[in-house]
């Protein structure tokens, strides 16, 4: 016989985005309606998380950010309540260990 776990995560229960530091091993958890607070790097030991590019008209940007955040965005949007046009339930599903 077999046996299958599978793990699934309702949209609305995706809380926060959590980053661990490769270096330190600080954690920080951003909440989904804070991420725009993301930082580049740790607060912990400095190490760089994220690298930088420079923008238009010489701004700093970092693009891992900005796509994160875009992630974000989507997933709160598409877990909107007042939502008529999805006659699905969407779920994510957490590859096993």
């Amino acid at each position: 016989m077999t046996s299958e776990t599978r793990t699934l995560i309702e949209l609305p229960d995706v809380s926060g985005l959590e980053l661990t530091c490769l270096e330190c091993g600080f954690v920080a958890l951003f909440p989904m309606d804070k991420l725009a607070k993301i930082v580049p790097h740790c607060p912990q030991c400095n190490h760089v998380w994220f690298d930088q590019r420079q923008g238009e008209y010489g701004r700093t940007t970092y693009p891992a950010i900005d796509s994160l955040q875009a992630i974000a965005t989507e997933l709160r949007t598409l877990s909107r309540k007042d939502r008529t046009d999805l006659h699905v339930s969407v779920r994510l599903s957490v590859k096993p260990e």
